[in-house]
C-alpha cells in the first residue's frame, strides 16, 4: 500500500536530469515515488512504468497547479509525505549586462520562489510524515562568483538563504531543511537551456560561439555521472543530515577555498587567462576581455 511506505515528491523529472535520476534511486530503496514535470511526457518511460512510481503533472510556478499536486499526493497516501525535493529549473549563461529582465525574472520563479510555494503547500502533508525532509536543489554557481552564471547563481544563492532560514523555523515542528549544493553533473541541464543570442553590439559579442558550445557540452570540464549523484545524495539524506550537503567533484573544496581565500585574491585570479583556460577553455577571447580590456570594438 502506498500509504505504508515512504513517499517522495521531486519536481523537475524530466529525461536526462538530476530530478530522474533521484527518482531513480529512491523507487530502488522502496519509496513511493511521485515524479513531476510541466510536461510527464518527458519523464522517461523506463521510469513512469516501475511499480511505485506515479507521475503527476506539475508546474511549479502554478499555484493552481501545485494545489492539484498537493491534492493527487494525499489521496495517494492518506494525507502525508515525507521528502519533497524541490529540483525543477533551469540555467543561463549570460553576461550580466546582456540578461533579458524576463529570464533573470524566470530563474528566481523556478528557483526561489517556486520551491517556496511547493514547501508551503506540501507542508501540511509533511508535518504527518516521518523524519520529514524538504530538499533544495542549490549550485556551486550559488556559493561562488562565476562569470556569466549572474543570474542563475544569484537565484541560487537566494534559494540557499531562504533554505537555510527555513531549516531554523522547521527544525523546531520536526522538519528537516536541506540545501543540496550541487556541483558539475553529467546532466542535460546546459543542452536544455535557453541559448543566449548576443547582440552585436554587446562588450561580450564575441563570445557567442564559446555560448553555443557550451550549450552543446563541448567546452565544459567533465562532471560527475548523474547515477553516482543520486547515489550518493540520497546515501546523505538518508543518514539524518540537515542543512548544507556537497555533492559534486571538488565542490567542497572549491567552496571552502572561496570562503577563506580573500576576495582580492578571488578577483585577481578571475584576471588571469590561465584560470579561463582551465574553467572555460577559451583563453583568446575571455582573455581578451579580462586581461587585455577589450572594448568591444572590432579588429
Amino acid at each position: 500500500m502506498a500509504a505504508d511506505r515512504r513517499s517522495i515528491l521531486i519536481t523537475g523529472c524530466s529525461e536526462g536530469g538530476v530530478g530522474a535520476a533521484v527518482a531513480f534511486e529512491y523507487q530502488k530503496r522502496g519509496y513511493q515515488v511521485f515524479a513531476t514535470a510541466r510536461n510527464t511526457s518527458k519523464i522517461p518511460s523506463t521510469l513512469t512504468y516501475l511499480p511505485n512510481v506515479t507521475t503527476i503533472t506539475l508546474d511549479v510556478t502554478s499555484e493552481s497547479s501545485i494545489a492539484t499536486g498537493v491534492e493527487q499526493v494525499s489521496k495517494f497516501t492518506n494525507g502525508k509525505l515525507d521528502i519533497l525535493f524541490n529540483n525543477a529549473g533551469t540555467s543561463l549563461t549570460c553576461p550580466v549586462l546582456d540578461t533579458e529582465i524576463s529570464d533573470a525574472r524566470l530563474q528566481y520563479e523556478l528557483h526561489l520562489i517556486a520551491p517556496l510555494a511547493t514547501s508551503k503547500a506540501f507542508f501540511p502533508l509533511l508535518i504527518k510524515g516521518t523524519n520529514a525532509a524538504i530538499l533544495n536543489n542549490s549550485s556551486i554557481a550559488g556559493e561562488t562568483n562565476l562569470p556569466f552564471q549572474g543570474a542563475y547563481g544569484a537565484s541560487k544563492a537566494a534559494i540557499v538563504n531562504l533554505g537555510e532560514t527555513m531549516r531554523l523555523e522547521l527544525q523546531p515542528l520536526g522538519v528537516r531543511v536541506i540545501t543540496v549544493v550541487t556541483g558539475i553533473i553529467e546532466t542535460k541541464l546546459h543542452e536544455n537551456e535557453k541559448l543566449t543570442e548576443l547582440p552585436s553590439t554587446s562588450y561580450y559579442a564575441p563570445l557567442g560561439q564559446w555560448l553555443k558550445e557550451r550549450k552543446a557540452g563541448t567546452n565544459r570540464p567533465a562532471g560527475m555521472e548523474v547515477e553516482e549523484y543520486a547515489k550518493l545524495m540520497v546515501n546523505k539524506v538518508e543518514s539524518g543530515k540537515n542543512g548544507k550537503i556537497f555533492v559534486g567533484p571538488l565542490t567542497p573544496l572549491f567552496v571552502y577555498m572561496k570562503w577563506w581565500m580573500p576576495t582580492w585574491i578571488w578577483v585577481s585570479l578571475f584576471k588571469n587567462s590561465w584560470l579561463f583556460e582551465v574553467e572555460f577553455a577559451n583563453v583568446d577571447v575571455i582573455g581578451r576581455i579580462y586581461v587585455e580590456g577589450w572594448t568591444g570594438e572590432a579588429e
